[in-house]
């Protein structure tokens, strides 16, 4: 998160008991929050992100999302582009775990990462 803060992005971040996990799957978590949060940067109109990691209901499983209230897009509508599909959900994927992405236009973005699936 500190890249994107050089780079003027403001981010609000809470941690909740979060599980250890292997690195793998740390690496791509921490990846695809990088690139959720340069997507904020290029798209969103906004300059602040909020990022929470908690694990999920006592399990070993950590759910990490990255909103924001920017502009927001229309799922259906977007380009095929490389940001979202290829390196969040495919990273994600590739790790043992998913990626949604919930965003309408004028109501922001939320990703929600999660490991294991």
């Amino acid at each position: 998160m500190r890249s994107a803060e050089s780079l003027g992005l403001r981010v609000s971040a809470q941690y909740h008991g979060v599980p250890e996990i292997p690195a793998h799957a740390a690496a791509a978590l921490a990846d695809a929050v990088t690139e959720a949060l340069n997507n904020v940067l290029r798209h969103a109109g906004t300059g602040h992100a909020y990022v929470t990691a908690a694990r999920e209901d006592g399990r070993d499983r950590v759910v990490v999302t990255v909103v924001d209230q920017g502009v927001g897009f229309d799922l259906e509508g977007v380009a095929k582009g490389l940001g979202l599909r290829c390196s969040v959900r495919a990273r994600m994927r590739e790790a043992g775990g998913a990626a949604e992405v919930d965003s309408a236009r004028g109501e922001g973005t939320r990703i929600e990462l999660s490991w294991p699936a």
